[in-house]
């Protein structure tokens, strides 16, 4: 017989009051053992457990007011609820739901989706595989997943990745293989401006950069378009887990990104 025990990592982070024994919240924020008290208090202000009982919250008032905030090293809060890592975590996730929208119109207009076969200098395999002299050719490869999450505009990622990748691939001819393939973004002037900083951005459209002539192995070029999948629910406005990420040892001092 199977036994269903609960999470227990789900039951150590539920807060329960030790007071009426609800979750959701501590006996300092008990909405029952405030109203008691109110009710001892208006019956009787010096009620030993009306004292004590105001007595506990000034001194987590108190408490309150001395601790200091990790991330503007103000005092009076914690980081939990500083104004400012708010403000700025804010300003992130509008930042980011402008680059996604853009994003999405450069999929829509490059045909970029699950089934867009794509290719690349990276994936190559040479006509006759025992001779290194022989000529080379690549690999189309298919598009199999859109990693949405990873697509955001601090991800400036672009020669290698490192489970970062805006999609993943799997060659066509082994469409069935086990492992994925990470692939580069697709070689667009539009893209570029998105995805790279505006000098490197630039150096690739002029061919000054470094790495021009080997851009390829970096970059892929759409050889068959789809129609582009409609992204997950709130997509384009929402990035709440990684926005939280970035932000978990960011000062106020660093800026919003």
């Amino acid at each position: 017989m199977t036994i269903n025990r609960p999470n227990p990592t789900a039951y150590k982070r539920t807060v329960h009051c030790r007071h009426c024994g609800q979750r959701g919240h501590n006996k300092a924020s008990c909405t029952v053992l405030k109203e008691k008290m109110e009710q001892l208090r208006a019956q009787d202000p010096n009620d030993w457990r009306v004292r004590t009982y105001d007595a506990k919250k000034a001194k987590r008032s108190q408490k309150g007011k001395d601790r200091k905030c990790s991330y503007c090293d103000e005092k009076g809060h914690n980081r939990a609820t500083c104004p400012d890592l708010k403000a700025h975590m804010s300003a992130t996730q509008e930042k980011n739901a402008i680059f996604r929208a853009a994003m999405y119109k450069r999929f829509q207009a490059l045909g970029i989706g699950v089934g867009t076969i794509i290719s690349s200098d990276r994936n190559q395999a040479r006509v006759d595989r025992e001779d290194y002299d022989s000529p080379t050719y690549r690999i189309p490869q298919v598009i199999t997943q859109i990693c949405w999450d990873n697509i955001n505009f601090w991800n400036k990622a672009y020669a290698y990745f490192d489970n970062n990748a805006p999609y993943v691939t799997k060659p066509l001819t082994s469409i069935d293989r086990r492992y994925s393939s990470d692939a580069g973004w697709v070689w667009d002037s539009e893209t570029l401006k998105l995805v790279l900083d505006e000098q490197t951005a630039t150096q690739y459209e002029d061919g000054t950069h470094w790495r021009y002539d080997d851009r390829y192995n970096f970059f892929s070029e759409v050889e068959s378009p789809v129609t582009t999948d409609a992204p997950p629910p709130k997509w384009f406005d929402s990035a709440e887990g990684s926005i939280k990420a970035l932000y978990k040892k960011r000062t106020k001092w660093e800026g919003a990104l």
